[in-house]
């Protein structure tokens, strides 16, 4: 079935009013528009500043975390920071331990166990810490689901502090303060920071009350951003508001290579030296990360982050490429397993007449470390909610994940069918879970039923959505530069792209049996494409075609030059007819699902 293409409506008074405002060319002026930006906001969108960043204390128990963490500095206390296995909670512990340790404090940190202890805080980690004479624990892209973790801690004599993004039980854990803009209550605006976003915050918070009691000197924030980067384009939210303003400043230091630990990684991703893009990060340096909690000790990648020493990060780093390697080796795997189950489930329910409104796929011969990545191949693959179960052989609970396409709450529908599981947490996006074995086929049962209640007859938005229609001839370099301006690119801030109407192929061969190189004429001028993975769609024959792509500037022969990334090719139609109108809005696609290969008013700031 042919994919439909759907062009963002702009006004043209608009777009004028953006060229003449911000001197802007036409194309770019496009695109602005269509995404519902006027010239105030274009501005402030085109030049991201620290400065603008929302002052934390709009952040509900900021005021509580601050003085508490200063009660504990002034005290001599010990404090742990216990985060999540993924990037953001490797990320986010890493944040709090460094500024911790500029200020002087006794701190440790832990991470959670995968294979252990699952996802969150666990008694494990409570035990440990009380054993080692904590007196404040901080939670880190985990926490706000465990009440009955943080109630045993403060029985031991600790106090805890959760720093944690996702959904929020209806009763609270009891904590010393939930750092959450999901709970209830609290008013700050932006609620798309991630626990690294978070993890920053809280610095910013502790900084403004050291400052008001007269402390001095006091640490400079900024050398921390580049960690929080990698968390908040690892956790696909959206590069829009703060999280976009945090990410511009740290790429430019992840480029610059300020870190020992990311200039290891780089060098073994083999990240060229210059400019680094959200796609560079989420392709080549976070899947490396994340491998570290996937397959092995998740800790590893926070020594990587937090050390100075120069040999040091380079064996981590070494050995955090290895993992992702073994990870690949098992995801392949497993992943060809989960698309044969999920055939087989699909196929039954086509000879029931029904077609599957969700997947839960389930095995113990599944790596519980890729499940999550499994889950989001299925979805690309099948077009539906999507969650992988790897069961364990000896009897002990499965471990789950959950994806989606866009426009299905997996949170919800876990509450949905939460009689069935274990422990569960997550947000719109994704989510994670624990089940017994026995209680797969029922709890496939109420997932599906949750599926088929939130979409109630829908379909899944599967639509291209175009941002300009242009010729070749317009493709230039200076296009390439000004498009890149936009970025960074991510979720909420989808990559630009572009169609291109009534194009000839003059040259088109395959390479390494997967992916299409062509050369397009569409009578203007000349330009090389490339379409990743498309060598299935060679030859594309002698009639003229229309091809969707976003615009790259690459090094050719050591001169810039433009090339087109392609998203889709079909038989042409008429041009200025490429696509049917879309509404308006800032979604985008995902900048963080790979193997590993290769704005408001003016405000306060965080006093960065």
């Amino acid at each position: 079935m042919e994919r439909q293409w759907r062009v963002r409506p702009a006004d043209a008074a608009v777009v004028e009013a953006l060229q003449a405002a911000l001197g802007l060319g036409p194309v770019v002026a496009r695109v602005l528009a269509g995404r519902g930006f006027d010239a105030e906001r274009a501005a402030r969108f085109l030049a991201p500043r620290l400065a603008e960043l929302r002052p934390p204390d709009g952040i509900k128990d900021m005021d509580r975390a601050a003085e508490r963490i200063v009660r504990a500095l002034d005290a001599g206390e010990r404090i742990h920071v216990h985060g999540d296995y993924d990037v953001d909670g490797q990320t986010s512990t890493a944040t709090v331990v460094q500024f911790l340790r500029m200020l002087g404090a006794k701190v440790t940190f832990g991470l959670s166990d995968r294979a252990k202890d699952g996802y969150g805080l666990s008694m494990r980690a409570v035990e440990a810490a009380a054993a080692t004479g904590v007196r404040l624990l901080l939670t880190c892209d985990c926490g706000v689901s465990n009440g009955f973790e943080i109630a045993a801690a403060r029985v031991r004599g600790i106090e805890t502090i959760v720093i944690d993004h996702h959904r929020a039980p209806p009763v609270l854990p009891p904590a010393a303060a939930v750092l959450n803009p999901h709970q209830p209550g609290c008013g700050f605006v932006f609620k798309g920071l991630c626990a690294a976003g978070l993890a920053f915050y809280l610095c910013a918070g502790v900084r403004h009350r050291l400052r008001a009691l007269g402390r001095t000197p006091l640490p400079d924030l900024r050398p921390l951003i580049d960690v929080v980067t990698l968390g908040t384009i690892a956790d696909i939210v959206p590069l829009a508001d703060e999280n976009r303003a945090l990410v511009r400043h740290g790429l430019g230091l992840i480029a610059a290579g300020v870190r020992p630990g990311i200039r290891a990684l780089k060098e073994v991703a083999a990240v060229r030296p210059g400019p680094v893009t959200a796609t560079t990060v989420a392709f080549r340096l976070v899947p490396r990360l994340n491998a570290a909690g996937r397959v092995g000790d998740a800790e590893r990648a926070v020594r990587l982050l937090l050390t100075e020493d120069e040999a040091e990060a380079a064996a981590l780093a070494a050995e955090l490429d290895g993992e992702n390697e073994r990870r690949r080796a098992i995801e392949a795997q497993n992943m060809d397993e989960a698309v044969a189950e999920a055939l087989a489930l699909a196929a039954e329910r086509e000879a029931g007449r029904r077609t599957p409104s969700a997947l839960v796929l389930a095995s113990d011969r599944w790596h519980h470390g890729v499940v999550g990545i499994v889950a989001a191949r299925i979805v690309e693959r099948f077009g539906v909610p999507a969650a992988v179960v790897a069961l364990s052989a000896s009897g002990e609970a499965g471990r789950g994940s959950v994806r989606a396409p866009r426009g299905f709450h997996v949170y919800d529908a876990l509450v949905r069918s939460a009689e069935h599981l274990l422990r569960y947490g997550g947000h719109a996006a994704a989510g994670g879970f624990s089940i017994a074995a026995d209680q797969v086929v029922p709890f496939r049962a109420a997932f599906e039923l949750a599926a088929d209640e939130q979409m109630a007859g829908q379909t899944y938005e599967t639509a291209l959505t175009v941002d300009a229609e242009v010729t070749l001839e317009d493709l230039d370099v200076a296009l390439g530069r000004d498009l890149e301006a936009l970025g960074p690119f991510g979720e909420g801030n989808s990559e630009p792209l572009l169609v291109v109407c009534g194009a000839r192929v003059s040259g088109e061969r395959v390479l390494k049996e997967k992916h299409l190189r062509v050369q397009l004429d569409d009578g203007t001028a000349r330009r090389r494409a490339i379409g990743f993975g498309m060598a299935s769609r060679h030859p594309l024959g002698p009639a003229p075609v229309d091809v969707a792509f976003h615009l790259e500037v690459d090094e050719w022969r050591g001169q810039p030059e433009v090339s087109l990334r392609l998203r889709d090719v079909r038989v042409a139609e008429a041009a200025g007819a490429a696509a049917a109108p879309a509404a308006t809005g800032t979604e985008g696609a995902a900048a963080g699902r790979a193997d590993g290969r290769g704005a408001g008013p003016a405000r306060g700031g965080t006093g960065t």
